[in-house]
């Protein structure tokens, strides 16, 4: 008689699906918020918010690089289980902070967890199920976490931030997320281990490694900076933007969680047209109509008046970030040499410092010079970044960190470098965006 029942890793990679979808919505009902919640109950300035929720990310940096070489080691459920335990006081903490120092410290450890969860939950599905079954739960888990990001600031809005307990039902909903990993069990091993010399001692990439390599290439130091400069726009544009409509309209969160899921709904409804129309155009041209939207995105900002105009802006900028992050991850596709495409990638992940520019530099243009100042800064920075990723693009290949030239991916007619994935899964286009969002 068969049983109906699932097999024990299709049940694992079941409980990391939904529990990244529960995690998601936790963090979009109460982090998007933060900056509000600093500006009306602690009275900061939005300079001083833009470092305390900016440093998030950068902190993040250092410790994703760690995780899934820790998860290694250690096996993938007690480092899993642990990050998601750390992320459960983290948000309890800020709950019940009072000033702006125990904010940062506790936004830290957000980030930072957040940036181990990320690979590991990866890693974790991939061992648990053959190559030909990850796309297709790697697809699932997206869409879990674009739902999260569409519900959550709906759920705050409509439960009002005074007095309501977001950050206990966050911490609550990654305690629940870490009792089911500690309770599910998981492969010890790592399906696809690298080579311990392309890496660190256990094949991961190192923080080290990831400078060394990037200041090897300059092709590849050229779109970390691009992806830096992009990512300062739209990595954390719900910051800056928060603080904009609570200071010039009457609602200011109610519009925030409209807008934040506008921008979801549009990515989950045009990340399948975004995939054609790339294919058709090729990444250097789709990235740059994508920072083209999300320069007409920041004027539409600037100059709307009235919700309708402000949807409309938010569509058309995330019209431009769909069209824009499976690009970047295409771009750097092309120039990985196979034996250090993991680093490629891992050096990729250096350009979330944007998540901590955007925040700061939007501060203080918003400070000094006005919303509309502030709108205009975030544009250009999204046309430099074409810019950089263009000129990048150009250069010719070098040996990175050691490769040999053959293996080095080959260069076409026109020059540049051939890819040799061709389009990017839904899987790889996600790696790159869940990525700024942290």
């Amino acid at each position: 008689m068969t049983s109906n029942r699932p097999d024990p890793a299709t049940l694992t990679v079941w409980i990391l699906i939904v529990g990244t979808g529960l995690a998601t919505l936790a963090r979009a009902l109460s982090i998007p918020f933060l900056a509000i919640h600093l500006a009306a109950d602690l009275g900061l300035d939005a300079v001083t918010i833009g470092v305390v929720v900016g440093a998030g990310p950068v902190f993040g940096m250092a410790a994703g690089p760690l995780g899934g070489g820790l998860s290694d080691r250690m096996g993938r459920r007690p480092v899993l289980a642990g990050a998601l335990a750390v992320s459960a006081l983290a948000f309890l903490g800020l709950q019940f902070a009072g000033d702006a120092w125990a904010y940062l410290v506790l936004n830290l450890l957000v980030h930072g967890a957040a940036s181990v969860i990320e690979p590991v939950s990866r890693s974790a599905m991939s061992d648990c199920l053959a190559p030909e079954r990850r796309l297709k739960a790697f697809s699932r888990r997206y869409v879990a976490i674009n739902l999260g990001y569409a519900v959550g600031p709906l759920l705050a809005a409509s439960a009002g931030l005074a007095g309501a307990p977001l950050f206990a039902a966050a911490a609550v909903a990654y305690g629940l997320f870490a009792l089911a990993v500690a309770a599910t069990p998981m492969p010890a091993g790592h399906a696809d281990r690298v080579g311990a010399d392309r890496g660190g001692a256990d094949g991961s990439p190192t923080l080290r490694r990831c400078i060394a390599v990037a200041s090897s290439d300059r092709r590849l130091l050229c779109f970390v900076v691009g992806t830096t400069l992009t990512l300062a726009v739209h990595g954390q544009m719900s910051v800056t933007l928060s603080q904009y409509l609570a200071a010039n309209f009457e609602d200011g969160v109610g519009l925030l969680a409209i807008l934040l899921t506008a921008n979801a709904v549009t990515v989950l409804s045009m990340q399948g047209l975004a995939t054609r129309v790339i294919s058709r155009i090729g990444p250097m041209r789709a990235l740059v109509i994508g920072c083209v939207g999300l320069l007409a995105g920041e004027v539409g900002f600037a100059a709307a008046g009235d919700v309708v105009a402000l949807v409309i802006a938010m569509i058309v900028f995330t019209l431009g970030e769909v069209l824009l992050i499976p690009s970047e991850f295409m771009l750097v596709d092309e120039i990985a040499p196979p034996p250090l495409r993991g680093t490629y990638f891992g050096a990729q992940g250096l350009s979330s410092v944007g998540n901590f520019l955007g925040p700061w530099l939007g501060g203080i243009a918003l400070v000094h010079a006005g919303g509309v100042a502030m709108f205009l800064t975030m544009g250009l920075l999204a046309v430099l970044g074409a810019a950089v990723f263009a000129y990048g693009r150009g250069l010719p290949p070098g040996r990175a960190a050691g490769v040999p030239a053959d293996a080095l991916p080959p260069r076409g007619p026109d020059g540049a470098a051939g890819s040799r994935l061709g389009m990017p899964s839904p899987l790889g286009a996600m790696v790159v965006r869940l990525h700024s969002a942290a």
